[in-house]
């Protein structure tokens, strides 16, 4: 008989928690002309 372990995994979602991406938004702005591409 085989004993399988399922290996333990935490995910963590650092995307603008722990990044300010706010100070994008002129690139994005001057780039594609509306800074709200930036949330895309």
């Amino acid at each position: 008989m085989s004993h399988k372990t399922c290996p333990s995994i935490i995910v963590f979602d650092v995307n603008e928690t722990l990044l300010d991406i706010t100070t994008l938004e002129p690139l994005f702005d001057r780039v594609f002309g509306d800074r709200l591409a930036l949330r895309e």
